[in-house]
């Protein structure tokens, strides 16, 4: 018999026995499912992530300084935001299905520049607070400028030289107001 990763408003998985700490189906940790998958970071659905995904692509597209750097990249957009649509799912939900490296997707890109990081995140936030509740987007918000952090690390890491010194003779995208 098999059991579908169900939780309660309050993150706790739905056949979950408080009263022996363990799941009704099998042993586990308090805040762990049946599949051992942690509790959802907060309270979102896989389709609201997919549509969150989608405004914010559509948006990109039409943006003047992420749209070219994306359109250099991007030739299939519906595979393109599936999978950021996994890595979403698996980041928040802890949902399995991503395969890739957002980092080296990243790095390797070669035109992205560490000034296009805190455009990307206000782009981003715009969205995520047209699409979704304040409480929502407030939880992803504060969890996609910690990834921003790591992205933009690792490109200005990419464009530093020896001994940590930043490459200051790189031009960095200075988005207009």
């Amino acid at each position: 018999m098999s059991y579908r990763h169900e939780f309660s408003a309050q993150n706790q998985c739905v056949n979950h026995d408080s009263r022996t700490e363990r799941c009704k189906h099998r042993s586990h940790a308090p805040n762990f499912c049946h599949d051992h998958r942690p509790a959802p970071r907060f309270d979102i659905t896989r389709p609201e992530i997919e549509r969150v995904v989608a405004a914010f692509y559509e948006a990109c597209r039409a943006h003047p300084g992420l749209g070219p750097v994306f359109a250099k990249h991007v030739e299939d957009w519906d595979a393109h935001e599936s999978k950021v649509a996994d890595f979403w799912a698996g980041t928040i939900l802890h949902e399995r299905g991503y395969e890739g490296n957002a980092l080296a997707a990243h790095v390797n890109a070669g035109n992205v520049q560490p000034g296009m990081f805190s455009t990307w995140l206000a782009l981003f936030d715009s969205v995520l607070k047209a699409e979704l509740t304040p409480d929502q987007a407030a939880a992803w918000s504060a969890l996609t400028h910690r990834i921003g952090q790591t992205l933009r690390a690792g490109v200005v890491e990419r464009d530093t030289l020896p001994d940590g010194i930043p490459n200051l003779g790189k031009t960095v995208f200075s988005p207009k107001a």
